[in-house]
């Protein structure tokens, strides 16, 4: 069967493991080396990310024994347990997908609504560029993990930030698109000096 739009490559590839600090040790034995932890409660899992190429491994340890990775552990043993692929159009290829017979699962980035703010609270990142596949190129819409790296890197914590992209095949596509306003917003002393450097890229 041949989906479009056609996968662009594989994003990453998921290992459910019993141990994420044993099995990591096997990998970077071979060389490989873990560039991020992390815990997800929401999805009972505790995960490492491994680079490797263009793609990168990641290790599920499950954090308690009635999740999705427990469950597996349980009735298949360590292994792979998912490959995820990266493609242009996310909503093209669910569709695609879709009209294959496939059952498309998780959308957890569209349950429910964004709590507004009250006004006391808004604020804004400066202008950025998107390089998320959904609005790859488009000012302003970025996505959440986009916004918190952003944040990040205007905050001082650039190696944070580069961790946090680094999950994602098009992590350092976002980095490249806007590494001239960044690092000018970084620079800036006051929430003014960011201000004036915007006026500069938009």
């Amino acid at each position: 069967m041949v989906l479009h739009p056609a996968p662009m490559k594989i994003d990453h590839i998921g290992i459910a493991v019993r141990s994420v600090e044993s099995a990591a040790k096997a990998y970077e034995a071979i060389g490989l080396r873990v560039t991020l932890r992390d815990e997800v409660p929401t999805e009972g899992v505790r995960v490492a990310f491994l680079p490797i190429g263009e793609s990168h491994l990641e290790l599920l340890e499950p954090l308690n024994p009635e999740g999705v990775i427990a469950k597996f552990l349980e009735k298949r043993g360590e292994g792979m347990h998912h490959v995820a692929f990266a493609v242009d159009d996310i909503a093209a290829a669910m569709a695609a997908a879709r009209g294959s017979g496939l059952a498309v699962i998780d959308l957890s980035w569209k349950r429910g609504t964004m709590p507004r703010l009250p006004d006391r609270h808004r604020r804004r990142l400066p202008y950025l560029v998107a390089a998320n596949p959904v609005n790859y190129g488009v000012p302003r819409m970025l996505s959440s993990v986009e916004a918190l790296a952003a944040s990040l890197i205007i905050l001082g914590e650039a190696r944070h930030a580069r961790a946090l992209l680094a999950k994602f095949s098009w992590g350092d596509s976002f980095l490249t698109l806007n590494a001239e306003p960044l690092a000018d917003y970084a620079a800036a002393r006051t929430a003014k000096g960011v201000a004036d450097a915007e006026l500069l890229f938009t």
